[in-house]
């Protein structure tokens, strides 16, 4: 039978539920707003005043068109967003950053959001213009090609701009980290360290980027742990290199994403003239279209997690297998649950609707399952 070396803090797992539940009151009144704000746009003619920017060149028109949504859009949110992202993770002790480099963050994120948002926006309007047919499906081939370019470029180009990466200097734990993923069969092009301990207090490791861009990287405050530890996390995560989930994941969310843009194609065409609109090409339809797709994305987000939460069991399996060292990986999931305040069993409801890893309680249940089968043969 496996020993229990470290055990979930009574008082932390008090705090994470509460956290837990206001985390969620805020996403609920987030979405409300949201979908209130572009109910509001699209039926009571607001949306109609983003016309006068199409005697623009259309780029221009399109990234001012969105310019001026999301930046409406995050001043209305602007203290929920304050109070759910700052406040409450302050008050729990999760974040220690102070509230003008918060700030920064903030504007940042909004300014790379613009920016890519403004690309795609600008290639799916110019595909609606030439190939009204078929542009659903050259949208979704170019978001598909889209998230595999931004993944290879996550850790060289995006995190950089939120945190510093720098070679780890532990040569002692770069070898046997290196080691491990050796045994995988998976080649890295180094092992970094995040600064994550300037702004919060909690602590992960994954293995970034892809091809010549793929990297270990830990954060500092994972770095304080065992070194067992950062190896049984390290294995879950070549686990998802190994079994290809990145791809199969890629696969998923392009699928969805071309069935959300038929079903676009589809309703657009008898919808839009009878709410006044001139059809995908008017600049004056973006709320209604940031309207179908949000409540859809928002639908099948649960469908996407339980298919997530599939892949993160069997990562967890191969980390076991990978490392045979089923008590560290226990002792992880049990650091890393209290540390980042998570809730060790949430609600049945909750774990389906939000969950895109199996919680706490599932997810050592597996690893002592793997154990006490290990042991007996």
């Amino acid at each position: 039978m496996m020993p229990d070396t470290l055990i979930l803090s009574p008082e932390r797992q008090r705090q994470a539920r509460e956290f837990a539940r206001k985390r969620r009151e805020v996403f609920f009144l987030d979405t409300a707003i949201t979908l209130g704000s572009l109910l509001l746009m699209t039926f009571t003619g607001l949306s109609l005043s983003l016309r006068e920017l199409q005697v623009l060149p259309m780029p221009l028109a399109v990234s001012l068109g969105l310019m001026v949504m999301l930046l409406g859009y995050s001043l209305l949110v602007f203290p929920l967003t304050f109070y759910g992202d700052f406040i409450l993770p302050h008050r729990y002790g999760l974040l220690h950053q102070g509230w003008p480099d918060w700030l920064v963050d903030r504007v940042k994120g909004i300014i790379l959001e613009l920016f890519i948002g403004s690309a795609v926006l600008i290639a799916l309007y110019w595909l609606v213009e030439r190939f009204p047919d078929i542009w659903w499906l050259l949208a979704a081939l170019m978001v598909f090609l889209l998230t595999l370019l931004l993944t290879g470029l996550a850790p060289i180009v995006i995190l950089p701009i939120f945190f510093k990466f720098s070679p780890l200097r532990d040569a002692e734990l770069v070898q046997r980290l290196s080691n491990l993923a050796g045994k995988a069969g998976v080649k890295i092009c180094g092992v970094y360290a995040i600064d994550f301990s300037r702004k919060s207090t909690g602590a992960n490791a994954a293995l970034m980027g892809l091809g010549k861009t793929r990297r270990i990287a830990l954060t500092d405050t994972m770095l304080q742990g065992p070194v067992d530890e950062t190896e049984a996390v390290l294995a879950h995560e070549l686990g998802h290199h190994r079994h290809g989930d990145i791809w199969k994941l890629m696969g998923i969310q392009s699928m969805a994403v071309l069935a959300g843009f038929y079903l676009l194609s589809l309703i657009s065409r008898p919808l839009l003239p009878l709410a006044g609109y001139e059809g995908l090409g008017d600049l004056a339809a973006l709320p209604w279209v940031g309207l179908f797709l949000f409540a859809y994305f928002l639908l099948v987000a649960p469908l996407f997690n339980t298919y997530s939460r599939h892949l993160e069991r069997e990562a967890d399996r191969y980390a076991v297998e990978l490392t045979g060292k089923p008590q560290a990986f226990v002792d992880t999931m049990t650091r890393l649950t209290d540390q980042n305040l998570s809730e060790a069993e949430p609600p049945r409801w909750v774990e389906l609707l939000f969950y895109d890893h199996p919680p706490y309680f599932r997810r050592v249940a597996e690893a002592r399952t793997y154990s006490y089968s290990t042991e007996s043969k």
